[in-house]
């Protein structure tokens, strides 16, 4: 079972009970089941992603000044100042695995028995299996007064680059539609 965000009447292209103004016409959402929303940590209603011709809509967690909060956040496209790509990794984890492989084989070394090593193993195995999960991949949308962090992992890698296309068109769209409703201004000297 799916939790779809957009009713049968929200489909692309057409108006969403969400938006601010009547005319705008969704682009594009970010969904996900039921099922896999639960496993990932988040209850029914804590985050979707909805674009629209002229709005981001969130509600989730995000980033205002130096402090995370929890709610809805509106961006108007036009105060979209970048949108970026972000992959964070734990390092540190994965530096005490190959110290701990290090200690063993200076113990077996130092020893002349294999048993440290394979001691060693045990927290080495763990600490890269930890490092190879705490990967944390995120498009980042930001404006001057907050910034939406949307993680591949609630969505996957395909849904999340075809929102940020969607985005990126949409913002161009906006853009030329504002330059071609401004008269031409040239240079004067």
């Amino acid at each position: 079972m799916s939790m779809s965000l957009v009713s049968h009447e929200g489909a692309r292209g057409t108006s969403h009970p969400i938006f601010l103004e009547p005319s705008e016409t969704l682009v594009s959402s970010l969904e996900r089941g039921v099922l896999s929303h639960l496993l990932l940590g988040g209850n029914l209603a804590s985050e979707f992603v909805l674009l629209s011709d002229r709005r981001v809509y969130y509600s989730g967690k995000y980033l205002k000044g130096r402090r995370f909060g929890f709610g809805q956040v509106v961006l108007p496209l036009d105060a979209v100042s970048s949108v970026s790509f972000f992959e964070a990794k734990s390092y540190g984890a994965a530096l005490i695995a190959l110290m701990s492989l290090g200690l063993g084989f200076l113990f077996v070394l130092v020893t002349r028995d294999i048993r440290p090593l394979v001691f060693s193993l045990v927290p080495a195995v763990i600490l890269w299996l930890v490092f190879i999960l705490s990967v944390k991949r995120l498009l980042i949308i930001s404006s001057s007064s907050a910034s939406v962090e949307i993680e591949y992992k609630a969505y996957g890698a395909e849904a999340i680059q075809a929102f940020a296309h969607h985005l990126g068109s949409a913002m161009d769209r906006l853009k030329d539609e504002f330059h071609s409703q401004r008269p031409g201004r040239g240079l004067s000297l």
